[in-house]
């Protein structure tokens, strides 16, 4: 038999822990230079428990410290953020604003966004030219069947003439959809 076989369990996985780099709460104390009060004070979740020792990683450790200066930082900054009458909240503000401006900018110049008067510019452009052909159906019709009645021909142009009624209203068509659209958003954003 070998003399590790006769080393106890714990022992074995103390000797791992100590190759993996592990060390204990007075180790850990020890070389960070401060009592092992102050280092129980962080609270640090261990590695592992070996015979009643807790083990930590520098790992453990430097992720604890991080998180807990990030903490203090957003608590100074929330408190000095707190009152909308500071300084400091309007300028935030003020940042945020032009950070979203900035956005809206990018997204028209990559042709992603479009501006509801340009939408209502071509729509009338669009809608322009529709009626222009609409109208010439009448005619059209007149010529390639030339048995129609005339009562048949008007009461097309009736139907066209409701058409483009409907197509002039588009900018009012527009505009109504977008405030439902921002209706819904308000109350998706509310709920």
């Amino acid at each position: 038999m070998t003399s590790s076989s006769k080393e106890p369990a714990w022992q074995k996985e103390l000797d791992m822990a100590v190759r993996k780099g592990w060390m204990t709460q007075q180790q850990t104390a020890s070389s960070l230079e401060i009592t092992v009060k102050s280092f129980n004070e962080w609270l640090i979740p261990h590695r592992d428990k070996i015979n009643r020792k807790k083990y930590y990683t520098m790992r453990d450790i430097l992720d604890n410290r991080i998180e807990h200066e990030k903490q203090k930082i957003e608590e100074k900054f929330a408190a000095q953020f707190a009152e909308e009458d500071s300084r400091s909240y309007q300028e935030l503000r003020l940042t945020k604003a032009r950070a979203k401006q900035l956005e809206i900018k990018n997204a028209v110049s990559e042709g992603k966004l479009v501006p509801i008067e340009l939408i209502t510019v071509i729509l009338s452009e669009l809608s322009g030219e529709i009626a222009g052909y609409l109208d010439t159906i009448p005619q059209k019709m007149k010529r390639r069947y030339p048995e129609l009645e005339s009562q048949m021909i008007e009461a097309v142009k009736w139907h066209i003439v409701k058409a483009m009624n409907n197509i002039s209203d588009m900018s009012e068509v527009v505009e109504r959809v977008i405030d439902d659209y921002n209706d819904r958003q308000e109350t998706h954003t509310a709920d």
